[in-house]
């Protein structure tokens, strides 16, 4: 499901027109609850209809995700994600009903998703743990509008994931600096 979750961020990124600010996707697990945060174009009315629903994608039918199941991995670690972005506050109840959720102080251009832990998943923490640790920098490589990853763990353990602007090298070759 991070992979699902920076997919969603590439695209909301792919959809901004002129946007000169953050291209990071950032994750903060704690002991009960991963926070998510991105800069990519906040969402609309058809976004949470697309997020909430099943085959109701606001992607194009050959873009990765088109079906609309791929951000319900997530319920695999949460009964009740809940999305901040534009002027939207919502939570997701019983996968597909949107409900009010209390407006959460931020960045009026940032996308907030947070995952509060099922408590019967006791071993939430230690799977996503080990799926930040398994992302590495050659995740950055398949993505060409994120260009940061930053993964933080409340134990203390991190990573931090960075790419330059692709260099164009010759007509089909491009350098990609990572760190």
């Amino acid at each position: 499901f991070i992979y699902e979750l920076l997919q969603n961020a590439e695209d909301a990124l792919a959809r901004r027109n002129v946007w000169n600010g953050s291209r990071a996707v950032n994750f903060h697990l704690f002991p009960h609850m991963l926070y998510i945060s991105h800069f990519g174009e906040p969402f609309n009315e058809l976004d949470v209809r697309g997020i909430c629903g099943i085959g109701e994608s606001t992607k194009e039918e050959t873009a990765i995700g088109y079906f609309g199941i791929g951000f319900k991995s997530v319920y695999a670690f949460t009964n009740r994600p809940e999305v901040h972005s534009g002027r939207e506050d919502f939570a997701i109840e019983n996968f597909v009903w949107p409900v009010a959720a209390a407006p959460l102080e931020r960045d009026s251009a940032e996308t907030v998703f947070i995952l509060p832990l099922n408590v019967e998943t006791d071993t939430a923490v230690e799977q996503i743990t080990r799926g930040f640790r398994q992302l590495g920098v050659n995740t950055l490589l398949f993505l060409r509008q994120i260009e940061e990853i930053t993964w933080q763990v409340e134990s203390g353990l991190s990573g931090f994931y960075l790419r330059d602007k692709p260099e164009q090298i010759d007509d089909w070759v491009r350098r990609v600096t990572l760190l």
